[in-house]
Protein backbone atom coordinates (compact mmCIF):
# COMPACT_ATOMS: atom_id res chain seq x y z
CA UNK A 1 0.00 0.00 0.00
CA UNK A 2 1.32 3.35 -1.06
CA UNK A 3 2.77 5.27 1.84
CA UNK A 4 1.61 8.87 0.56
CA UNK A 5 -1.88 6.82 1.31
CA UNK A 6 -2.11 7.03 4.54
CA UNK A 7 -2.47 9.94 6.66
CA UNK A 8 -2.42 10.89 10.59
CA UNK A 9 -5.43 9.70 12.16
CA UNK A 10 -6.72 10.60 16.34
CA UNK A 11 -9.42 8.50 17.35
CA UNK A 12 -11.34 8.41 20.44
CA UNK A 13 -13.76 4.84 20.82
CA UNK A 14 -16.21 3.98 23.49
CA UNK A 15 -14.25 1.41 25.41
CA UNK A 16 -15.63 -1.36 28.65
CA UNK A 17 -14.54 -0.16 31.35
CA UNK A 18 -12.63 -3.54 32.47
CA UNK A 19 -9.98 -3.64 30.03
CA UNK A 20 -6.48 -3.25 30.72
CA UNK A 21 -5.99 -0.25 28.32
CA UNK A 22 -7.81 1.93 30.22
CA UNK A 23 -9.80 2.79 33.34
CA UNK A 24 -13.05 4.48 31.75
CA UNK A 25 -15.62 4.20 29.30
CA UNK A 26 -13.17 6.01 26.85
CA UNK A 27 -9.67 5.39 25.54
CA UNK A 28 -8.00 8.37 24.15
CA UNK A 29 -6.13 7.35 20.96
CA UNK A 30 -4.63 10.70 20.45
CA UNK A 31 -1.25 9.18 21.45
CA UNK A 32 -1.65 6.44 18.81
CA UNK A 33 -0.26 7.96 16.07
CA UNK A 34 -0.19 5.90 12.80
CA UNK A 35 -1.02 5.96 8.82
CA UNK A 36 -4.23 4.58 8.45
CA UNK A 37 -5.99 4.29 5.05
CA UNK A 38 -8.65 6.89 3.64
CA UNK A 39 -11.34 3.42 4.17
CA UNK A 40 -10.40 3.01 7.45
CA UNK A 41 -10.60 6.55 8.42
CA UNK A 42 -13.85 6.70 7.06
CA UNK A 43 -15.30 4.19 9.13
CA UNK A 44 -13.80 5.27 12.27
CA UNK A 45 -15.06 8.52 11.69
CA UNK A 46 -18.63 7.11 11.26
CA UNK A 47 -17.86 5.59 14.18
CA UNK A 48 -17.28 8.40 16.19
CA UNK A 49 -20.34 9.59 14.95
CA UNK A 50 -22.85 7.25 15.37
CA UNK A 51 -21.50 5.83 18.89
CA UNK A 52 -24.45 6.99 20.68
CA UNK A 53 -26.70 6.20 18.19
CA UNK A 54 -29.94 3.72 19.01
CA UNK A 55 -30.24 1.98 15.98
CA UNK A 56 -26.93 -0.49 16.07
CA UNK A 57 -26.61 -2.16 13.22
CA UNK A 58 -25.46 0.60 11.51
CA UNK A 59 -22.67 0.93 14.15
CA UNK A 60 -21.95 -2.83 14.70
CA UNK A 61 -21.22 -2.77 10.60
CA UNK A 62 -18.96 -0.20 10.51
CA UNK A 63 -17.11 -1.11 13.85
CA UNK A 64 -16.77 -5.07 12.18
CA UNK A 65 -15.48 -3.82 8.63
CA UNK A 66 -12.93 -1.65 10.76
CA UNK A 67 -11.23 -4.68 11.56
CA UNK A 68 -11.30 -5.87 8.28
CA UNK A 69 -9.54 -3.27 7.05
CA UNK A 70 -7.07 -3.13 9.86
CA UNK A 71 -6.19 -6.73 10.07
CA UNK A 72 -3.87 -6.29 7.25
CA UNK A 73 -1.79 -4.04 9.59
CA UNK A 74 -1.91 -6.32 12.12
CA UNK A 75 -0.13 -8.69 10.25
CA UNK A 76 2.72 -6.85 9.03
CA UNK A 77 5.99 -5.24 10.39
CA UNK A 78 6.57 -1.90 11.52
CA UNK A 79 7.07 0.31 13.93
CA UNK A 80 3.65 0.96 14.81
CA UNK A 81 2.58 -2.66 15.49
CA UNK A 82 1.78 -1.96 19.21
CA UNK A 83 -0.34 0.80 18.40
CA UNK A 84 -2.49 -0.95 16.00
CA UNK A 85 -3.06 -3.61 18.05
CA UNK A 86 -4.22 -1.36 20.93
CA UNK A 87 -6.55 0.02 18.36
CA UNK A 88 -7.89 -3.67 17.13
CA UNK A 89 -8.98 -4.29 21.02
CA UNK A 90 -10.50 -1.21 21.26
CA UNK A 91 -12.32 -2.22 18.46
CA UNK A 92 -13.10 -5.31 19.88
CA UNK A 93 -14.35 -3.93 22.99
CA UNK A 94 -16.44 -1.50 21.01
CA UNK A 95 -18.08 -4.55 19.59
CA UNK A 96 -18.72 -6.11 22.44
CA UNK A 97 -20.69 -2.64 24.34
CA UNK A 98 -22.11 -1.90 21.66
CA UNK A 99 -24.23 -5.43 20.98
CA UNK A 100 -24.44 -5.07 25.42
CA UNK A 101 -25.97 -1.44 24.80
CA UNK A 102 -28.12 -2.65 22.30
CA UNK A 103 -30.17 -5.02 24.33
CA UNK A 104 -29.58 -3.53 27.58
CA UNK A 105 -33.53 -3.74 28.12
CA UNK A 106 -33.30 -7.51 27.36
CA UNK A 107 -34.19 -8.22 31.02
CA UNK A 108 -37.84 -8.78 31.92
CA UNK A 109 -38.90 -8.31 35.46
CA UNK A 110 -42.24 -9.55 36.29
CA UNK A 111 -44.85 -7.17 36.62
CA UNK A 112 -45.97 -5.70 39.92
CA UNK A 113 -49.21 -7.09 39.66
CA UNK A 114 -47.76 -10.32 39.57
CA UNK A 115 -46.10 -9.11 42.90
CA UNK A 116 -49.73 -8.06 44.35
CA UNK A 117 -51.86 -11.39 43.61
CA UNK A 118 -49.61 -13.13 44.46
CA UNK A 119 -49.69 -11.90 48.25
CA UNK A 120 -53.48 -12.09 47.56
CA UNK A 121 -53.61 -16.07 46.93
CA UNK A 122 -56.34 -17.94 48.98
CA UNK A 123 -56.79 -21.37 48.26
CA UNK A 124 -59.44 -22.77 46.09
CA UNK A 125 -60.29 -19.43 45.28
CA UNK A 126 -61.82 -19.01 41.74
CA UNK A 127 -61.14 -15.33 41.24
CA UNK A 128 -57.76 -15.46 42.71
CA UNK A 129 -57.48 -17.78 39.92
CA UNK A 130 -58.79 -15.93 36.60
CA UNK A 131 -56.70 -12.66 37.80
CA UNK A 132 -54.01 -15.16 38.03
CA UNK A 133 -54.45 -16.22 34.62
CA UNK A 134 -55.26 -12.58 32.80
CA UNK A 135 -51.45 -11.38 34.45
CA UNK A 136 -50.01 -14.65 32.56
CA UNK A 137 -51.90 -13.86 29.41
CA UNK A 138 -50.34 -10.40 29.62
CA UNK A 139 -47.31 -11.23 30.47
CA UNK A 140 -47.19 -14.35 27.89
CA UNK A 141 -48.34 -11.07 25.19
CA UNK A 142 -45.37 -9.30 26.34
CA UNK A 143 -42.56 -11.39 26.03
CA UNK A 144 -43.69 -12.42 22.49
CA UNK A 145 -43.64 -9.14 21.70
CA UNK A 146 -40.24 -8.08 22.80
CA UNK A 147 -39.19 -11.79 21.39
CA UNK A 148 -39.74 -10.08 18.04
CA UNK A 149 -38.34 -7.20 18.89
CA UNK A 150 -35.39 -8.27 19.97
CA UNK A 151 -34.87 -10.98 16.91
CA UNK A 152 -35.22 -7.91 14.77
CA UNK A 153 -32.83 -6.05 16.18
CA UNK A 154 -30.07 -9.07 16.42
CA UNK A 155 -31.21 -10.61 12.95
CA UNK A 156 -29.76 -7.78 10.41
CA UNK A 157 -26.41 -8.31 12.39
CA UNK A 158 -26.90 -11.98 12.21
CA UNK A 159 -27.03 -11.88 8.71
CA UNK A 160 -24.29 -9.55 8.13
CA UNK A 161 -21.94 -11.27 9.82
CA UNK A 162 -23.34 -15.16 8.09
CA UNK A 163 -22.54 -13.48 4.86
CA UNK A 164 -19.36 -12.29 5.71
CA UNK A 165 -18.23 -15.88 7.73
CA UNK A 166 -19.94 -17.35 4.74
CA UNK A 167 -22.00 -19.39 6.45
CA UNK A 168 -24.29 -21.61 4.71
CA UNK A 169 -27.95 -20.61 4.26
CA UNK A 170 -29.06 -23.93 4.51
CA UNK A 171 -28.25 -27.20 5.33
CA UNK A 172 -28.99 -30.04 3.29
CA UNK A 173 -30.23 -33.58 4.78
CA UNK A 174 -32.13 -35.18 1.89
CA UNK A 175 -30.21 -33.99 -1.49
CA UNK A 176 -32.83 -34.85 -4.00
CA UNK A 177 -33.45 -32.00 -7.01
CA UNK A 178 -37.56 -31.38 -7.00
CA UNK A 179 -40.37 -29.33 -8.52
CA UNK A 180 -43.68 -28.79 -6.50
CA UNK A 181 -46.73 -26.49 -5.77
CA UNK A 182 -45.61 -24.48 -2.71
CA UNK A 183 -47.58 -24.88 0.16
CA UNK A 184 -46.82 -23.67 4.00
CA UNK A 185 -48.12 -25.35 7.62
CA UNK A 186 -46.72 -24.68 11.10
CA UNK A 187 -46.08 -28.25 12.08
CA UNK A 188 -45.66 -30.75 9.65
CA UNK A 189 -47.33 -33.93 12.55
CA UNK A 190 -50.93 -31.62 11.86
CA UNK A 191 -51.03 -32.37 8.47
CA UNK A 192 -49.08 -36.20 7.82
CA UNK A 193 -51.95 -38.48 7.71
CA UNK A 194 -52.80 -35.61 4.32
CA UNK A 195 -52.12 -37.00 0.78
CA UNK A 196 -51.34 -34.13 -1.84
CA UNK A 197 -52.37 -35.01 -5.21
CA UNK A 198 -49.58 -32.43 -6.69
CA UNK A 199 -46.18 -32.65 -5.88
CA UNK A 200 -45.82 -30.13 -3.13
CA UNK A 201 -43.13 -28.39 -1.81
CA UNK A 202 -43.76 -28.01 1.85
CA UNK A 203 -42.90 -24.96 4.12
CA UNK A 204 -42.88 -25.96 8.00
CA UNK A 205 -42.14 -24.36 10.73
CA UNK A 206 -42.30 -27.01 13.06
CA UNK A 207 -40.42 -30.15 12.76
CA UNK A 208 -40.60 -32.20 15.62
CA UNK A 209 -38.33 -35.26 13.78
CA UNK A 210 -40.83 -37.89 15.01
CA UNK A 211 -43.76 -37.77 12.24
CA UNK A 212 -44.77 -39.21 8.96
CA UNK A 213 -43.41 -37.05 5.91
CA UNK A 214 -47.11 -37.01 3.94
CA UNK A 215 -47.89 -38.40 0.73
CA UNK A 216 -47.21 -36.43 -2.42
CA UNK A 217 -44.85 -34.19 -0.95
CA UNK A 218 -41.62 -33.76 -2.13
CA UNK A 219 -39.61 -31.44 -0.50
CA UNK A 220 -39.58 -30.15 3.23
CA UNK A 221 -38.21 -27.00 3.94
CA UNK A 222 -38.05 -25.91 7.76
CA UNK A 223 -36.22 -23.53 9.93
CA UNK A 224 -36.13 -26.05 12.66
CA UNK A 225 -32.77 -28.07 12.91
CA UNK A 226 -33.08 -31.81 12.24
CA UNK A 227 -30.26 -34.20 12.87
CA UNK A 228 -29.14 -36.15 9.94
CA UNK A 229 -30.18 -39.42 11.47
CA UNK A 230 -33.89 -37.88 13.08
CA UNK A 231 -36.34 -40.40 12.09
CA UNK A 232 -37.71 -37.81 9.62
CA UNK A 233 -33.89 -37.43 7.83
CA UNK A 234 -34.31 -41.02 7.55
CA UNK A 235 -37.54 -41.18 6.00
CA UNK A 236 -36.97 -38.47 3.48
CA UNK A 237 -33.50 -40.29 2.31
CA UNK A 238 -35.07 -43.22 1.77
CA UNK A 239 -38.44 -42.03 0.20
CA UNK A 240 -36.20 -39.80 -2.25
CA UNK A 241 -37.66 -36.52 -0.55
CA UNK A 242 -35.67 -33.39 -0.49
CA UNK A 243 -35.48 -32.20 3.60
CA UNK A 244 -33.37 -29.52 4.00
CA UNK A 245 -32.86 -26.78 6.91
CA UNK A 246 -32.95 -22.98 5.63
CA UNK A 247 -31.42 -19.94 7.87
CA UNK A 248 -32.58 -17.42 5.49
CA UNK A 249 -35.80 -16.00 7.11
CA UNK A 250 -36.49 -13.81 4.13
CA UNK A 251 -36.49 -16.60 1.36
CA UNK A 252 -38.80 -18.54 3.45
CA UNK A 253 -41.04 -16.13 4.02
CA UNK A 254 -41.12 -14.98 -0.11
CA UNK A 255 -41.79 -19.00 -0.31
CA UNK A 256 -45.00 -18.66 1.71
CA UNK A 257 -45.97 -15.43 -0.18
CA UNK A 258 -45.67 -17.82 -3.02
CA UNK A 259 -48.24 -20.19 -2.31
CA UNK A 260 -49.90 -22.51 -4.89
CA UNK A 261 -47.39 -21.12 -7.50
CA UNK A 262 -45.07 -23.69 -8.77
CA UNK A 263 -40.98 -24.18 -8.05
CA UNK A 264 -37.92 -25.79 -8.66
CA UNK A 265 -35.11 -26.85 -6.06
CA UNK A 266 -31.75 -27.80 -7.16
CA UNK A 267 -28.78 -28.90 -4.92
CA UNK A 268 -25.70 -27.24 -5.74
CA UNK A 269 -22.53 -27.59 -3.24
CA UNK A 270 -24.63 -28.45 0.12
CA UNK A 271 -26.79 -25.56 -0.63
CA UNK A 272 -30.79 -25.57 -2.22
CA UNK A 273 -31.19 -23.18 -5.22
CA UNK A 274 -34.70 -22.32 -5.67
CA UNK A 275 -36.13 -20.66 -8.45
CA UNK A 276 -39.79 -20.14 -10.08
CA UNK A 277 -41.02 -23.21 -12.88
CA UNK A 278 -43.60 -23.76 -15.10
CA UNK A 279 -46.69 -26.04 -14.92
CA UNK A 280 -45.48 -26.98 -18.25
CA UNK A 281 -43.03 -29.68 -16.61
CA UNK A 282 -44.84 -30.78 -14.44
CA UNK A 283 -46.09 -34.53 -14.74
CA UNK A 284 -48.49 -35.33 -12.87
CA UNK A 285 -49.49 -38.29 -14.48
CA UNK A 286 -46.17 -40.22 -13.99
CA UNK A 287 -45.73 -38.31 -10.03
CA UNK A 288 -49.45 -39.77 -9.59
CA UNK A 289 -47.64 -43.35 -10.77
CA UNK A 290 -44.13 -42.83 -9.26
CA UNK A 291 -46.48 -41.82 -5.63
CA UNK A 292 -47.44 -45.47 -4.97
CA UNK A 293 -45.50 -47.92 -2.84
CA UNK A 294 -45.33 -51.10 -4.48
CA UNK A 295 -45.75 -53.15 -1.18
CA UNK A 296 -44.07 -55.17 0.87
CA UNK A 297 -45.12 -58.84 1.37
CA UNK A 298 -44.87 -59.45 5.66
CA UNK A 299 -44.85 -63.15 6.25
CA UNK A 300 -47.53 -63.49 9.58
CA UNK A 301 -45.71 -64.91 11.89
CA UNK A 302 -46.57 -68.20 14.38
CA UNK A 303 -46.10 -68.70 17.95
CA UNK A 304 -43.40 -71.02 18.76
CA UNK A 305 -44.47 -71.99 21.94
CA UNK A 306 -42.63 -70.34 24.36
CA UNK A 307 -42.54 -66.58 25.53
CA UNK A 308 -38.86 -65.71 25.58
CA UNK A 309 -35.22 -66.66 24.75
CA UNK A 310 -31.69 -65.39 25.48
CA UNK A 311 -29.51 -64.07 22.39
CA UNK A 312 -28.05 -67.23 21.94
CA UNK A 313 -31.23 -68.65 20.19
CA UNK A 314 -32.24 -65.03 18.24
CA UNK A 315 -33.49 -66.17 14.54
CA UNK A 316 -35.37 -64.04 12.48
CA UNK A 317 -38.62 -66.66 12.48
CA UNK A 318 -39.05 -65.66 16.16
CA UNK A 319 -37.43 -61.69 17.00
CA UNK A 320 -36.80 -58.88 14.49
CA UNK A 321 -33.50 -57.22 13.16
CA UNK A 322 -32.26 -55.51 16.27
CA UNK A 323 -32.04 -58.82 18.25
CA UNK A 324 -30.30 -60.42 15.48
CA UNK A 325 -28.17 -58.18 14.83
CA UNK A 326 -27.03 -58.52 18.13
CA UNK A 327 -26.40 -61.56 17.95
CA UNK A 328 -24.53 -61.34 14.64
CA UNK A 329 -22.12 -58.85 16.48
CA UNK A 330 -21.35 -61.34 19.26
CA UNK A 331 -17.84 -63.09 19.12
CA UNK A 332 -17.12 -60.88 15.46
CA UNK A 333 -16.04 -57.65 17.71
CA UNK A 334 -13.14 -57.26 20.26
CA UNK A 335 -13.43 -58.01 23.25
CA UNK A 336 -12.96 -54.59 24.31
CA UNK A 337 -15.93 -53.65 22.78
CA UNK A 338 -19.10 -54.35 25.31
CA UNK A 339 -22.05 -55.33 23.96
CA UNK A 340 -24.99 -55.32 26.48
CA UNK A 341 -26.58 -58.84 27.33
CA UNK A 342 -30.11 -59.44 25.96
CA UNK A 343 -33.21 -61.07 25.30
CA UNK A 344 -36.29 -61.51 23.85
CA UNK A 345 -39.82 -61.45 24.25
CA UNK A 346 -41.11 -63.66 21.01
CA UNK A 347 -43.51 -62.87 17.75
CA UNK A 348 -46.63 -64.28 18.17
CA UNK A 349 -46.45 -63.51 22.64
CA UNK A 350 -48.95 -60.47 22.27
CA UNK A 351 -51.34 -62.73 20.52
CA UNK A 352 -50.67 -65.55 22.80
CA UNK A 353 -51.24 -63.15 26.10
CA UNK A 354 -54.10 -61.89 24.44
CA UNK A 355 -55.78 -64.93 23.54
CA UNK A 356 -55.67 -66.32 27.46
CA UNK A 357 -59.02 -66.32 29.23
CA UNK A 358 -58.12 -63.58 31.73
CA UNK A 359 -57.93 -61.40 29.10
CA UNK A 360 -60.72 -62.46 27.52
CA UNK A 361 -62.81 -59.02 27.46
CA UNK A 362 -59.59 -56.63 26.48
CA UNK A 363 -59.77 -58.54 23.16
CA UNK A 364 -63.05 -58.04 22.30
CA UNK A 365 -62.09 -54.60 23.03
CA UNK A 366 -59.67 -54.26 20.58
CA UNK A 367 -61.40 -55.97 17.90
CA UNK A 368 -64.14 -53.47 18.44
CA UNK A 369 -62.23 -50.45 18.09
CA UNK A 370 -59.82 -52.12 15.36
CA UNK A 371 -63.01 -52.29 13.15
CA UNK A 372 -63.49 -48.78 13.43
CA UNK A 373 -60.06 -47.80 12.66
CA UNK A 374 -60.46 -50.12 9.18
CA UNK A 375 -63.61 -47.95 8.86
CA UNK A 376 -61.16 -44.61 8.88
CA UNK A 377 -61.99 -43.86 12.52
CA UNK A 378 -58.33 -42.65 13.59
CA UNK A 379 -59.01 -41.77 16.67
CA UNK A 380 -59.39 -45.40 18.16
CA UNK A 381 -56.14 -46.20 17.72
CA UNK A 382 -55.44 -44.35 21.38
CA UNK A 383 -58.46 -46.41 22.59
CA UNK A 384 -56.70 -49.68 21.36
CA UNK A 385 -53.13 -48.74 23.03
CA UNK A 386 -55.11 -47.93 26.35
CA UNK A 387 -56.88 -51.08 26.56
CA UNK A 388 -53.57 -53.32 25.52
CA UNK A 389 -51.91 -51.80 28.75
CA UNK A 390 -54.84 -53.02 30.84
CA UNK A 391 -53.98 -56.61 30.03
CA UNK A 392 -52.78 -58.97 32.70
CA UNK A 393 -50.01 -61.28 32.53
CA UNK A 394 -50.04 -65.15 32.31
CA UNK A 395 -48.19 -66.97 34.74
CA UNK A 396 -46.28 -68.55 32.55
CA UNK A 397 -44.92 -65.55 30.76
CA UNK A 398 -43.49 -64.27 34.03
CA UNK A 399 -41.62 -67.30 34.91
CA UNK A 400 -40.28 -68.33 31.75
CA UNK A 401 -38.89 -63.92 31.29
CA UNK A 402 -37.53 -64.48 34.97
CA UNK A 403 -35.48 -67.51 34.27
CA UNK A 404 -34.14 -66.23 31.14
CA UNK A 405 -33.28 -62.74 32.17
CA UNK A 406 -31.41 -64.67 35.34
CA UNK A 407 -29.72 -67.02 33.67
CA UNK A 408 -28.77 -64.12 30.82
CA UNK A 409 -26.91 -62.34 34.21
CA UNK A 410 -30.00 -59.28 33.26
CA UNK A 411 -31.72 -57.63 36.98
CA UNK A 412 -34.79 -59.18 37.16
CA UNK A 413 -37.31 -56.37 38.13
CA UNK A 414 -38.89 -58.21 40.31
CA UNK A 415 -36.43 -59.09 42.75
CA UNK A 416 -37.02 -55.02 44.19
CA UNK A 417 -40.48 -55.91 44.63
CA UNK A 418 -43.64 -56.28 42.82
CA UNK A 419 -44.24 -52.50 41.91
CA UNK A 420 -41.02 -52.84 39.92
CA UNK A 421 -42.42 -55.90 38.13
CA UNK A 422 -45.41 -53.94 37.48
CA UNK A 423 -43.66 -51.07 36.16
CA UNK A 424 -41.82 -53.65 33.99
CA UNK A 425 -44.78 -55.65 32.84
CA UNK A 426 -46.49 -51.85 31.62
CA UNK A 427 -43.32 -51.20 29.48
CA UNK A 428 -44.18 -54.80 27.79
CA UNK A 429 -47.09 -53.95 26.77
CA UNK A 430 -46.84 -50.42 25.93
CA UNK A 431 -44.16 -51.46 23.09
CA UNK A 432 -46.90 -53.96 21.98
CA UNK A 433 -49.06 -51.18 22.14
CA UNK A 434 -46.93 -49.14 20.00
CA UNK A 435 -48.13 -51.42 16.98
CA UNK A 436 -50.91 -49.12 16.82
CA UNK A 437 -49.93 -45.75 17.54
CA UNK A 438 -51.13 -43.31 14.47
CA UNK A 439 -47.59 -42.56 13.02
CA UNK A 440 -46.57 -46.02 12.42
CA UNK A 441 -50.09 -47.00 11.84
CA UNK A 442 -50.02 -43.81 8.81
CA UNK A 443 -46.76 -45.08 7.52
CA UNK A 444 -47.61 -48.63 7.09
CA UNK A 445 -50.74 -47.88 5.50
CA UNK A 446 -48.76 -45.58 2.79
CA UNK A 447 -46.32 -48.58 2.27
CA UNK A 448 -49.46 -50.71 1.60
CA UNK A 449 -48.18 -52.73 4.68
CA UNK A 450 -50.66 -55.39 5.89
CA UNK A 451 -51.03 -54.30 9.71
CA UNK A 452 -52.56 -57.34 10.43
CA UNK A 453 -49.63 -59.11 9.38
CA UNK A 454 -47.16 -56.89 11.65
CA UNK A 455 -45.49 -59.00 14.87
CA UNK A 456 -44.25 -56.93 17.43
CA UNK A 457 -41.21 -58.82 19.27
CA UNK A 458 -39.42 -57.08 22.82
CA UNK A 459 -36.04 -56.64 23.01
CA UNK A 460 -34.65 -56.30 26.74
CA UNK A 461 -31.42 -55.43 27.71
CA UNK A 462 -29.49 -53.74 30.03
CA UNK A 463 -28.56 -49.80 29.02
CA UNK A 464 -24.97 -48.98 28.84
CA UNK A 465 -23.99 -45.91 31.18
CA UNK A 466 -22.72 -44.11 28.05
CA UNK A 467 -20.45 -40.81 28.28
CA UNK A 468 -20.98 -40.62 24.51
CA UNK A 469 -22.95 -42.48 22.17
CA UNK A 470 -22.48 -41.86 18.04
CA UNK A 471 -23.10 -43.38 14.64
CA UNK A 472 -21.07 -43.99 11.81
CA UNK A 473 -22.03 -44.21 8.42
CA UNK A 474 -19.71 -46.09 5.72
CA UNK A 475 -21.28 -44.03 3.02
CA UNK A 476 -22.21 -40.45 3.41
CA UNK A 477 -25.78 -40.07 3.92
CA UNK A 478 -25.70 -36.27 2.94
CA UNK A 479 -24.37 -36.83 -0.49
CA UNK A 480 -24.36 -40.96 -1.39
CA UNK A 481 -20.70 -40.51 -1.66
CA UNK A 482 -19.18 -44.06 -0.79
CA UNK A 483 -15.72 -42.85 -0.48
CA UNK A 484 -16.37 -40.80 2.76
CA UNK A 485 -17.09 -42.01 6.52
CA UNK A 486 -20.04 -39.68 8.38
CA UNK A 487 -20.12 -39.65 11.85
CA UNK A 488 -22.39 -37.87 14.39
CA UNK A 489 -21.51 -37.74 18.12
CA UNK A 490 -23.44 -36.20 21.21
CA UNK A 491 -23.00 -36.52 25.06
CA UNK A 492 -24.89 -39.11 26.72
CA UNK A 493 -27.30 -42.09 25.29
CA UNK A 494 -28.35 -42.01 21.89
CA UNK A 495 -31.36 -41.28 22.35
CA UNK A 496 -30.11 -37.84 22.00
CA UNK A 497 -29.19 -38.41 18.47
CA UNK A 498 -31.84 -40.20 16.85
CA UNK A 499 -34.82 -38.84 19.31
CA UNK A 500 -36.66 -35.60 19.13
CA UNK A 501 -34.21 -33.69 21.68
CA UNK A 502 -33.17 -29.80 19.92
CA UNK A 503 -30.03 -28.38 18.48
CA UNK A 504 -27.48 -30.67 16.62
CA UNK A 505 -24.83 -33.38 16.86
CA UNK A 506 -21.16 -32.66 16.21
CA UNK A 507 -20.49 -34.62 12.87
CA UNK A 508 -17.44 -34.73 10.68
CA UNK A 509 -16.59 -36.51 6.95
CA UNK A 510 -13.98 -38.41 7.22
CA UNK A 511 -12.27 -39.93 4.04
CA UNK A 512 -11.87 -43.22 4.23
CA UNK A 513 -8.36 -43.03 2.09
CA UNK A 514 -7.24 -40.79 4.57
CA UNK A 515 -8.56 -41.88 8.25
CA UNK A 516 -6.23 -39.83 10.23
CA UNK A 517 -7.80 -35.96 8.69
CA UNK A 518 -11.43 -35.55 9.52
CA UNK A 519 -13.51 -32.85 8.41
CA UNK A 520 -15.82 -31.49 11.64
CA UNK A 521 -19.13 -30.06 9.02
CA UNK A 522 -21.00 -29.34 11.89
CA UNK A 523 -20.30 -28.16 16.18
CA UNK A 524 -22.69 -29.51 18.60
CA UNK A 525 -25.74 -27.35 19.60
CA UNK A 526 -27.44 -29.57 21.93
CA UNK A 527 -28.55 -29.02 25.72
CA UNK A 528 -29.46 -31.52 26.53
CA UNK A 529 -27.35 -34.81 27.23
CA UNK A 530 -29.58 -37.94 28.77
CA UNK A 531 -27.69 -40.23 31.34
CA UNK A 532 -28.32 -42.93 32.57
CA UNK A 533 -27.33 -44.87 35.84
CA UNK A 534 -27.98 -49.18 35.83
CA UNK A 535 -31.17 -49.78 33.71
CA UNK A 536 -33.32 -51.87 31.15
CA UNK A 537 -35.04 -50.79 28.16
CA UNK A 538 -37.86 -52.53 26.27
CA UNK A 539 -37.39 -51.81 22.93
CA UNK A 540 -40.08 -52.91 19.86
CA UNK A 541 -38.70 -55.09 17.62
CA UNK A 542 -41.03 -55.86 14.72
CA UNK A 543 -41.11 -57.87 11.46
CA UNK A 544 -41.84 -54.14 9.68
CA UNK A 545 -38.48 -52.17 10.19
CA UNK A 546 -35.27 -52.75 8.21
CA UNK A 547 -37.04 -53.41 4.98
CA UNK A 548 -35.45 -52.96 2.12
CA UNK A 549 -36.53 -49.86 0.83
CA UNK A 550 -38.67 -49.23 3.81
CA UNK A 551 -37.19 -46.58 6.29
CA UNK A 552 -39.54 -48.53 9.73
CA UNK A 553 -37.03 -47.37 12.14
CA UNK A 554 -38.44 -45.46 14.97
CA UNK A 555 -41.85 -45.82 14.17
CA UNK A 556 -42.51 -48.14 17.23
CA UNK A 557 -41.47 -47.40 20.87
CA UNK A 558 -38.79 -47.94 23.44
CA UNK A 559 -38.87 -47.76 27.28
CA UNK A 560 -36.63 -47.66 29.97
CA UNK A 561 -37.28 -48.89 33.35
CA UNK A 562 -35.64 -47.14 36.18
CA UNK A 563 -33.43 -44.25 34.19
CA UNK A 564 -32.13 -41.37 36.11
CA UNK A 565 -31.49 -38.59 33.93
CA UNK A 566 -28.73 -36.00 34.87
CA UNK A 567 -28.92 -33.01 32.71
Amino acid sequence: MNQTTYSIYYCRLPYYSSSPLCKSKDHDFASTVCVLSPKLQEYLNFVKAHRGDEDIVPLMEKLLESRIELRPLLITSHRRLKDILFLDLALASAVKTTMERGLTDLHFSNPPDWYRISELYKPNHGQWALQSKAILDRLQLVLADRSQCYQRKIQPSAKYLGNLLGVQRSVVISPVEVQGIIASVNELISIQNKVYKKPTILIATRVTEEEEIPDGVVAVLTPDKPDVLSHDSIRARNSKVCFATCFDTNLLRDLRLKEGKPMSIEVKSANIIISDSSTSVFSFKSFATQSIHQGFALKNKIFCGRYAISVGEFTNEMVGAKSCNLRFLRGRVPTWIKIPMSVAILFGAFEKVLSEDVNKDIAYKISSFYKCVKSGDLSKLQAIQETIVQMNAPFSLTHQLKSIMKSSRIPWPGDEGDEMWNQAWCAIKKVWASKWNERAFISCKKAKLDHENICMAVLIHEIICADYAFVIHTKNPLSGNTAQIHTEIVKGLGETLVGAYPGRAMSFITQKANLNSPIVNCYPSKPIGPYSKQSIIFRSDSNAEDLEGYAGTGLYDRFVLNLNLTI
